[in-house]
């Protein structure tokens, strides 16, 4: 994964279980660019047996709508970049854009 701000690839820090202590994460990877020091933090979801079961009766229409709401989310987060200090948003816009991708391949399907 390289960094969002200088496209260094960054380097793994630690890991760290969050399996007991978070609802919806089960791990989480601490990476730091060698090059500008920002440091990433990535979250793990969990798989538990809701989203399993409940993921398959998700319609077309109701998929659409919420690919719309992250995009609408997207936006938002792009409006309120600064020149500086809004790592934290470039990484949640990262986020959002890959489970947008992630849900339109589970359209293909």
């Amino acid at each position: 994964m390289n960094c969002w701000n200088c496209k260094t690839e960054l380097i793994w820090g630690s890991d760290f279980d969050l399996d007991h202590e978070n609802e919806y994460y089960s791990m989480m990877t601490a990476l730091h660019c060698p090059n500008c020091e920002c440091d990433v933090e990535v979250y793990y979801p969990k798989e538990n047996e809701t989203m399993t079961e409940y993921r398959p009766f998700i319609d077309r229409k109701h998929l659409m709508q919420h690919i719309s709401a992250l995009l609408d989310e997207i936006d938002f987060l792009r409006e309120q970049l600064q020149p500086h200090d809004t790592g934290h948003i470039h990484t949640a816009i990262g986020v959002l854009e890959s489970r947008v991708d992630k849900l339109w391949e589970s359209m293909k399907t």
